[in-house]
């Protein structure tokens, strides 16, 4: 499995012949997806398209990343915002699936606000930082998934309220009364009965 980092180092190549304006078809990866099994120099294998396409925000391949540091995630979210990452018959959504993650610090989840998709899936964190729940309570998208959450303190609650779009807690399982008045507050929350 290659990093993240691999991902996106494979990802600005692409992008940099495509955006340089060879009309060279054997030399645009878009036209000619074998150029990506070239070797590079430094890389310890040659990419695939398969591995262009994961580091574009293909939900089987980024919900495989389980950590990631601010720069990583600023790098991702960046490459997801050049809008030009489709091989022939596939097609790659804006939405950010990062499933995989068992921990986010503040600061990642600070970076992960500013994604413009639509949905952010956090699916696999189970707990988070009062810190964190804040960062992400301002993500810029209409649905913020962490349906792995079991429990949220009082502040987590509140601030997670504060976020604008849907907020999908399916996993949470305790609440004191404070969280519950506060999710139950923001209108858009999609929880399972506790």
């Amino acid at each position: 499995m290659k990093t993240l980092r691999e991902y996106i180092d494979i990802l600005n190549e692409i992008n940099d012949r495509a955006q340089s304006g060879s009309n060279d078809k054997l030399d645009d990866p878009w036209a000619n997806p074998e150029i990506l099994n070239r070797p590079r120099p430094g890389a310890t294998q040659p990419p695939t398209a398969a591995d262009a396409v994961g580091a574009a925000g293909h939900a089987a391949q980024t919900s495989k990343i389980q950590s990631l540091t601010a720069a990583e995630a600023q790098s991702l979210l960046k490459l997801q915002g050049r809008g030009r990452f489709s091989l022939p018959s596939q097609t790659i959504s804006k939405d950010l699936y990062l499933n995989g993650l068992k921990n986010l610090d503040p600061e990642v989840a600070e970076v992960l606000a500013q994604h413009r998709g639509d949905d952010l899936y956090l699916n696999g964190l189970t707990e988070i930082s009062d810190r964190t729940a804040e960062a992400l309570s301002h993500h810029r998208g209409a649905y913020l998934y962490l349906n792995g959450l079991t429990s949220l303190s009082d502040r987590a609650a509140w601030a997670l309220a504060q976020y604008k779009g849907t907020l999908y807690l399916r996993g949470l399982r305790k609440l004191s009364d404070f969280a519950r008045e506060a999710l139950a507050s923001h209108g858009g929350v999609i929880i399972n009965r506790l």
